[in-house]
């Protein structure tokens, strides 16, 4: 099946290419990629299994699974936030220029 392997790279740079990062001053920095990378692997599981799941309900045309491939890389990125947030970090800062 084709479309687990086009989704899986859309999802692999949907989080990475989310912009700002994310912060914790409760922990130590040291921990902070290893939330990160917990987060990320969740979310992309838990967005792909939904976007397979919608697949499964027909024949999309180009355009549908395009359509259905964006929404999916904006679920990952909800569902990493939403990690995120739950582990206790914060956007960080942007640095003004």
């Amino acid at each position: 099946m084709k479309a687990p392997a086009v989704l899986a790279c859309l999802l692999a740079t949907a989080c990475a290419a989310a912009p700002g990062g994310w912060e914790n001053p409760n922990l130590d920095p040291g921990r902070w990629p290893l939330d990160r990378a917990e987060c990320r692997s969740r979310a992309e599981a838990k967005a792909e299994k939904e976007y397979i799941r919608d697949q499964d309900i027909g024949q999309p045309d180009q355009w549908q699974d395009a359509m259905a491939r964006f929404e999916a890389g904006k679920r990952t990125r909800a569902l990493y936030a939403h990690c995120m947030k739950t582990k206790g970090y914060a956007r960080a800062a942007k640095d003004g220029g």
